[in-house]
């Protein structure tokens, strides 16, 4: 006899869905949505929709996976982190904190988003970059090389760490926008 499937309110407005907490972890995964063994779904964390988990990912926290969204590779997603949308996070990527990635937004690399930061539209951060605070980051926006927002980058924007100018403190770093291909000191 096989045991009805399980049903679980996510929270989104669909009220109680067919759902199953996951092996590794225990937390709770839509039947619609897909999460490899290999990947870990802490306790309160949660994946629905058609989102995919896979790889060594680990989401946990208060974390939420959804849409379409995917979290693969070595990625994180912790504390009230949330994906959604088409978003792609992977890599060694780490999202925590409330931040948040969605749209068709890409986050790659060893690259984190933490605190209020929003990362959506068509935008990409990657490369050792950290988009913090209440930063946002939209539109075709590319944040790399180590850049550091907490700010807002939008359009076709495009942020990346350079080194320090000659005469200045040992340490102190500067951000460069290159925007609509011109080099444009950040202020």
């Amino acid at each position: 006899m096989n045991k009805p499937p399980t049903l679980h309110d996510f929270g989104d407005g669909s009220g109680p869905v067919p759902a199953k907490q996951h092996a590794t972890g225990g937390g709770w995964v839509a039947l619609t949505a897909l999460v490899s063994d290999s990947a870990f779904v802490g306790l309160d964390a949660r994946v629905y929709g058609n989102a995919h988990v896979s790889g060594g990912a680990r989401v946990y926290g208060d974390s939420h996976v959804y849409g379409d969204a995917r979290v693969y590779e070595g990625a994180q997603g912790c504390g009230g982190a949330q994906v959604s949308g088409c978003a792609n996070v992977f890599g060694d990527a780490c999202l925590y904190g409330d931040a948040c990635v969605y749209g068709d937004a890409r986050v790659r690399g060893n690259t984190h988003v933490y605190g209020g930061a929003r990362v959506y539209g068509d935008s990409h951060v990657y490369g050792d970059a950290r988009v913090y605070g209440d930063a946002r980051v939209r539109g075709n926006a590319h944040v790399y090389e180590g850049a550091q927002v907490c700010g807002s980058v939008e359009g076709t924007e495009q942020t990346k760490s350079i080194p320090p100018m000659p005469g200045t403190k040992k340490g102190e770093d500067r951000l460069r926008s290159i925007i609509h291909g011109s080099d444009e000191e950040e202020k």
